[in-house]
């Protein structure tokens, strides 16, 4: 590298700036921002608003997942005041699956990586690797991995997959030559100097493993709802006759409604997801015109 160099020049500017600067980040045009939020970061790219401290609207969408867009593209266009509200990234879990196969209308699957996708794919290749977890997810980092030249074991904990994974995903896993262990669960780590070598199961056995990747659920992440909405005992919102509701999306609260993955026992699939969020909209009608002025 030479003095014109734009990485030398990058790296120069991030040794010189202490820590609380970071993470530097520089937007096209020659914006920069030091240690920005996430709001911050997406306002700076013209997306998102700035709220004050009492907005007012007629619908508010906690979560951008597709549940929260589908409530949020309805209400918007039916004529309310919508706002929604997310803290990483629009689309949800949806945005960061390796692969969507079974939603209507895309035959051929619809692409977005997970945390296994490609660096992490060709940097296992060759290596023994497990995946921990029966549903989807696991079932796609697996897939992806194996594909990456991986020789992928997937480690689960019931008797059966179908428990908790689609089909289509199963019938992949075999096309894949994974192999998949059930009533598998580990209860301890070997290695040394930071570096996975191998993982003891319950019923004692080990195996030998150089990279290990954990999908073990979703966290629904209501906790800020403390006790105001009634949730299950995994932190899941209930809904209907569960909630002592009276509409099947509604919660203990009248007026607040859960629709997608957060719901207490939803189906966690993104065509359910999106019905439930333009279900949702129909109900907040009927609430609003129910309201006195």
């Amino acid at each position: 590298m030479h003095a014109g160099d734009p990485a030398l020049a990058l790296t120069a500017l991030v040794a010189a700036l202490g820590p609380e600067a970071l993470p530097l980040v520089r937007l096209p045009g020659g914006t920069e921002l030091q240690a920005p939020s996430g709001g911050q970061v997406w306002r700076a790219l013209g997306i998102g608003a700035e709220l004050g401290a009492r907005e007012e609207v007629d619908l508010v969408v906690v979560g951008g997942g597709p549940a929260g867009l589908g409530a949020a593209v309805y209400g918007a266009s039916e004529g309310l005041d919508t706002l929604i509200i997310e803290s990483t990234v629009l689309g949800g879990q949806a945005a960061v699956s390796r692969r969507i196969e079974n939603y209507l209308g895309f035959p051929a699957g619809i692409s977005v990586f997970y945390a296994a996708g490609p660096p992490e794919a060709q940097r296992c290749g060759a290596t023994r690797v497990a995946v921990v977890g029966g549903g989807n997810s696991a079932a796609q980092a697996a897939i992806w991995l194996s594909r990456g030249g991986a020789l992928v074991t997937l480690l689960h904990r019931r008797a059966d997959l179908r428990e908790t994974m689609s089909d289509y995903l199963i019938g992949d896993l075999e096309r894949h030559g994974i192999a998949v262990r059930d009533r598998s669960e580990i209860t301890a780590l070997h290695g040394s100097d930071g570096q996975l070598e191998g993982v003891t199961l319950s019923d004692g056995e080990r195996l030998p493993l150089s990279y290990l990747f954990l999908f073990l659920g979703a966290s629904p992440c209501t906790e800020w709802l403390g006790a105001a909405v009634a949730r299950d005992d995994k932190g899941f919102v209930l809904t209907g006759a569960d909630a002592g509701a009276a509409e099947a999306l509604e919660t203990s609260v009248p007026g607040v409604y859960a629709a997608g993955d957060v719901r207490s026992g939803s189906p966690k699939r993104c065509a359910t997801a999106v019905g439930e969020g333009a279900a949702v909209v129909r109900l907040v009608h009927q609430r609003l015109t129910s309201v006195p002025a």
